[in-house]
């Protein structure tokens, strides 16, 4: 396990051997003061809290005030403080598809002036597909924490009890090896519960080749869409995924189900539960031949803001790269830390999420959703996937409803930005 704790001697010897950290240095400069909203208001924002603290313990001139805020409030929050140019923070963490929302409306500062300061925050020291992500119409504007995103938890017991442990031969479960043991599950005992099932979804869109808007047009009526929810209400419809009623995390963590598509963030409490014999996979995938492990990023911007102080900049830019040199620790919290110095550790080697990262073959599974409208199609997603799942409404007539619901706020959303 990192220690936090233990690292302000590793950063100002990284600082005085590679570049002058001004974190370690700044005795006489003027006092940076960083508000840093972000909207890590659950369990990892505990891990950051730590982290935040630290770096104020061997700043000088340098302090960041961690402020989280729940997203739903957060992003709404960021459209009016550009409009007052009142309360605007001076670093924010936010979700990676916002990158390109926020972005787009014109709100985010450019990444080349932290960059001015730290050198050291440029593609070549994180995940690329971690640093892309925080790229909009070739412009750099975010510094990559981690990704994170839906992997599939199996219980390894139960694997063994029925004999599929040849599920994870390739280290890939599939939708179709789910019905192998149809029929064999007594009552209270299911394939999977479905509570992300959206997520699951866009997974497997991006696994069998295809994506939300192919060739730039919103397509979510496509026969690859049609397929992969038949698939999933046809496990519904054999009795494997658990009922809508359940509470899915009991399920999956008192033994009652074999898998679970499951956020990453969930490794740490998940390591707290006595007697679960769990491991971890790829996402649930539709093809195993060419697997695909959609995430999202947690990334770093700043907003457009002409009060910001130097002083200000010169901190969120020492804060940033104290992040990279010592976010093994943040691992810790499930998230695929997007740091490569982090893959040097061992420790971080052992956690679960790792194998995300752990070989090239792996990182190529990696990908981010780049479409600027990626949000209002998730959010349909969310909001129909359980009535299609669960067999109320017939496949193509949901999507074809999804499909006018999304374009409807698309067109929304240009007219009110005058394209």
């Amino acid at each position: 396990m990192v220690n936090p704790t233990r690292v302000v001697a590793t950063v100002c010897a990284v600082a005085a051997t590679a570049l002058v950290v001004s974190a370690c240095s700044a005795g006489e400069e003027e006092s940076g003061e960083v508000t840093f909203w972000n909207p890590l208001t659950g369990a990892d924002g505990e891990f950051m809290s730590t982290l935040v603290s630290d770096f104020n313990g061997q700043a000088e001139a340098c302090v960041v005030d961690f402020q989280p805020i729940p997203a739903d409030d957060l992003y709404p929050r960021l459209y009016s403080v550009v409009n007052t140019g009142e309360d605007i923070p001076e670093l924010l963490l936010i979700h990676g598809p916002r990158v390109t929302e926020f972005g787009g409306a014109g709100l985010l500062e450019p990444l080349a002036s932290l960059q001015e300061i730290n050198p050291e925050l440029n593609r070549d020291n994180y995940l690329d597909v971690a640093w892309d992500a925080g790229v909009f119409d070739g412009v750099e504007y975010a510094v990559p924490l981690d990704l994170h995103g839906i992997v599939t938890y199996y219980n390894a017991d139960l694997l063994a009890d029925y004999g599929v442990e040849h599920w994870l031969d390739d280290g890939i479960v599939t939708t179709e090896e789910l019905f192998e043991v149809e029929g064999q599950l007594p009552d209270g005992v299911y394939a999977m519960p479905g509570l992300f099932v959206p997520a699951v979804v866009e997974s497997q869109l991006f696994n069998v080749g295809s994506e939300f808007a192919p060739g730039g047009e919103l397509d979510l009526t496509q026969q690859a869409m049609v397929d992969i929810y038949s698939d999933l209400l046809a496990l519904d419809e054999a009795g494997l995924i658990a009922p809508e009623d359940s509470d899915d995390y009991q399920v999956f963590n008192s033994g009652q189900a074999l898998v679970f598509p499951d956020g990453t963030w969930a490794i740490s409490n998940r390591n707290s539960i006595d007697g679960l014999n769990w491991g971890l996979s790829y996402n649930l995938q539709a093809d195993a031949s060419s697997p695909v492990n959609m995430l999202e990023s947690h990334s770093f911007v700043q907003l457009i803001d002409g009060g910001r102080s130097e002083a200000a900049d010169r901190c969120a830019a020492d804060f940033l790269e104290y992040l990279r040199l010592n976010s093994a620790y943040w691992g810790e919290a499930g998230q695929v830390v997007a740091s490569n110095v982090a893959f040097e550790d061992p420790a971080y080697s052992e956690l679960p999420q790792a194998l995300l990262t752990n070989t090239e073959e792996a990182r190529s599974t990696l990908a981010t959703g780049e479409y600027i409208y990626t949000s209002y199609v998730m959010s349909a997603l969310w909001d129909n996937s359980q009535d299609i799942v669960r067999g109320r409404i017939p496949v193509e007539e949901a999507l074809a409803a999804m499909q006018n619901e999304v374009a409807g706020k698309i067109a929304e959303a240009e007219a009110a930005s005058g394209n």
